[in-house]
């Protein structure tokens, strides 16, 4: 049962508890018109087919091409209307918004704000948005530097404010950079060392069902420990007996 439930996209949380974890899938109905997605079952092994599918336009920001709403226990992905009709918007294809959005969707019980970007942006078929990609962790975040960048756009009409302005903006942009330079990293060498353990095609699998910690974890750990941790946690936490049971059957 908790490999059908991790196939369908069905994540032990963290902090969730048995008996909620097993109503939230008891409650997980498929639907037909769900939002399927062939790279997000490649890369993360997921299939979220309980998961609503709405295209509206309504409260996305002009660079937005889709979001997810979780509202009363209803999870919905919405996309932009033009994907009802064509295959790109803002040169992003629907299939990599669709999976990007999925990986949300999987990990809406998680308060993992630091990796969750970098894992989404993972779907790109460019590696220098899989990079860059992540910078903002939150939509509030991005909404933030656009109007940095507005503020800066107005001071260059007066002079007296253009340093400061520019100061700040530059300074938000640095910490930006520095902050995912760091991130970036340390989810590279996690997902190397993860690789050795269950493969490189099943690392990202793993990895969407990780904790901040636990990716900052293992991208101290040799293969023996991470193999130790996954084996010790197993006995204890649900979330782990779910990862070890699907990607660590030799343990």
């Amino acid at each position: 049962m908790l490999s059908d439930y991790n196939k369908r996209g069905l994540i032990h949380a963290p902090d969730e508890s048995e008996d909620a974890f097993l109503l939230r899938c008891r409650d997980a109905k498929q639907r037909e018109a769900s939002p399927r997605s062939k790279l997000a079952a490649e890369l993360f092994d997921v299939d979220p087919d309980w998961v609503h599918l709405r295209y509206s336009d309504q409260r996305l920001r002009l660079w937005e091409g889709g979001c997810t709403w979780i509202e009363l226990n209803q999870v919905t992905l919405q996309l932009r209307k033009i994907f009802e009709k064509k295959s790109h918007y803002l040169g992003y294809s629907k299939e990599e918004i669709t999976a990007h959005e999925l990986v949300h969707v999987v990990r809406s019980g998680f308060e993992e704000p630091v990796f969750e970007e970098i894992l989404a942006y993972q779907t790109s078929s460019s590696p220098l948005r899989r990079w860059l990609g992540p910078i903002f962790r939150s939509s509030k975040e991005s909404t933030i530097f656009i109007i940095t960048l507005f503020a800066a756009f107005f001071a260059s009409l007066f002079a007296l404010f253009q340093f400061f302005v520019y100061l700040g903006a530059f300074g938000l942009l640095a910490y930006g950079v520095y902050r995912l330079f760091k991130a970036q990293r340390t989810f590279s060498k996690a997902r190397k060392n993860l690789a050795k353990v269950v493969g490189v095609e099943k690392a990202l699998a793993v990895m969407v069902r990780l904790t901040d910690r636990e990716i900052s974890r293992f991208s101290k750990m040799e293969k023996e420990r991470i193999i130790t941790y996954a084996i010790k946690m197993s006995r204890t936490q649900a979330r782990w007996q779910q990862i070890r049971s699907a990607y660590f059957i030799e343990l």
